[in-house]
């Protein structure tokens, strides 16, 4: 790996000048673009799921508590028999009446009085005409006596088919209740209108004056009521609602796949714990936000599921927009660095051409200088640099041209020497030849003096030789004047 990192380097090195001043634009340009859109993208997010967690809260929250004002609203309803004097007349009645039907069946007695039971069905059934007028979206009202006959009046809605087993169910839930209303969640039933329907209810027991139970009433709360007011939610987040009671019981679902069922091992149920909060799900391989909240008068909870596709469905054109904006900006400033990556670096090409051109001997470039900048600079340094070599060649040259008439001159000086020394060599051999002793001495002298005066002057030269060079010219002096000079040596000989 290492390995790596560094031959990477290597090759980043090697690259061209103009590489890598684009490599270095772009990646100063990029890096805080891209870091902003990342950062600009994720805080817009944040924003957006925080605004929509606490938006939600509070929808569902008022929501909750106008669904808790309705079913007060339904609890007061359920206690109005309690309070209306010709209702309970009429249960107590059928209360007797049944249990003289029950007498007269064990001592074969005769039929019960069925114009009796036709007042009492008025009576009851006038009264909960009434009722149902009183609040809007109580589908149905039902009153049961002791023995659990059933008084009722249909509705837009219809009544229930399945009563006998309702109202066991209703006499159950009642039963435990110590005379409070119960609130039994939603179930599902066929109306007479042969329709299928969706209620929850308020049961509770009808006492007489001496609180003692004399039938069973039981007030049906559409569920439409709920989903009149879910619908707008829905379309806005574009997710589903469901509503739960304590025990896991679906009280309403926008989809209808769960009213009226145990749902509490559900994995969101699970998760929705505490009064509210919010958590991340998978639902058929999409992410959603759920965001929950608890009324405090039901304990029912409501769920609402808000797919993060949707959540992020603005936050996500933005970003596109940013990354489009992103592009076109790294794609212009590629360009741009490209063209002041070029220009910069032009000069600089140039002055590797006129090198190349002086590396093959071509020292008549010049390097033209527009600007004052580094390059500028570097330029008059080059002009000057190939200036003073050219001066350093000519003086070489020059030295050398000097140096060779010197070497000249030497040999020439070496030269007229030894003709000279042939040449007395020459008149002193006709001397010797025509008797003439003294010439040939004095020619011979003066061949010594010669030779010893145009030797080399940095040569090291012994005393002896000093002195043999003074008597020399004292001997030819004394020829050209006989005996006028005597040479006295004082320097010690060596033996």
């Amino acid at each position: 790996m290492l390995h790596k990192m560094r031959a990477s380097m290597n090759r980043l090195k090697d690259m061209r000048m103009e590489r890598k001043l684009i490599l270095v634009f772009l990646l100063i340009i990029t890096l805080p673009l891209f870091l902003i859109s990342y950062i600009s993208y994720n805080n817009y997010s944040d924003s957006i799921e925080d605004n929509t967690i606490a938006y939600s809260k509070t929808v569902l929250s008022k929501m909750m508590e106008r669904t808790d004002d309705y079913i007060e609203d339904m609890i007061r309803i359920s206690s109005i028999p309690a309070y209306v004097d010709e209702i309970r007349t009429n249960l107590i009645r059928s209360n007797e009446y049944e249990k003289q039907k029950v007498k007269g069946e064990d001592s074969h007695a005769l039929p019960r009085d069925f114009d009796t039971l036709l007042m009492i069905q008025r009576g009851i059934e006038d009264n909960i005409s009434f009722i149902n007028t009183i609040k809007r979206g109580a589908n149905s009202v039902y009153i049961f006596d002791q023995f659990g006959n059933g008084y009722y009046t249909a509705k837009s809605g219809g009544v229930r088919l399945d009563i006998p087993k309702s109202y066991e169910q209703w006499k159950l839930e009642a039963s435990e209740s110590n005379g409070e209303a119960v609130l039994v969640s939603t179930q599902k039933f066929v109306s007479n209108l042969q329709s299928t329907r969706y209620a929850f209810t308020v049961v509770r027991k009808v006492i007489d004056r001496s609180l003692n139970p004399i039938g069973l009433i039981a007030v049906d709360a559409d569920i439409r009521f709920i989903e009149d007011q879910v619908i707008g939610l829905d379309q806005l987040t574009k997710g589903n609602t469901v509503i739960v009671d304590e025990h896991g019981h679906a009280i309403y679902d926008s989809e209808k796949k769960w009213v009226a069922t145990n749902i509490q091992n559900e994995p969101i149920i699970q998760q929705a714990k505490g009064g509210s909060g919010s958590f991340y799900e998978m639902v058929n391989g999409e992410e959603h936000l759920f965001i929950y909240t608890t009324s405090e008068n039901t304990n029912w909870k409501v769920l609402i599921s808000i797919p993060v596709k949707e959540l992020t469905r603005e936050a996500a054109v933005i970003r596109n927009v940013t990354w489009f904006a992103t592009g076109a900006v790294i794609i212009l400033a590629l360009a741009v660095s490209i063209v002041f990556s070029y220009a910069l670096t032009k000069p600089l090409r140039k002055m590797i051409a006129l090198m190349r051109k002086v590396q093959i001997g071509d020292l008549n470039v010049q390097f033209q200088v527009k600007h004052r900048d580094e390059m500028g600079q570097l330029g008059n340094q080059f002009n000057r640099m190939l200036s003073r070599i050219r001066h350093l060649i000519q003086d070489i040259y020059e030295m050398e041209s000097q140096k060779k008439e010197a070497e000249l001159h030497a040999l020439q000086s070496q030269i007229n020497p030894h003709f000279i020394y042939n040449t007395l060599e020459a008149i002193r051999m006709m001397a010797e030849i025509n008797d003439d002793t003294e010439a040939a001495d004095m020619i011979s002298l003066l061949g010594k003096l010669m030779r010893y005066s145009i030797s080399d002057l940095r040569e090291v030269v012994t005393i002896e030789k000093e002195l043999e060079h003074v008597r020399n010219y004292v001997e030819i002096l004394n020829y050209r004047y006989p005996n006028r000079f005597v040479l006295t040596e004082t320097v010690p000989r060596k033996h």
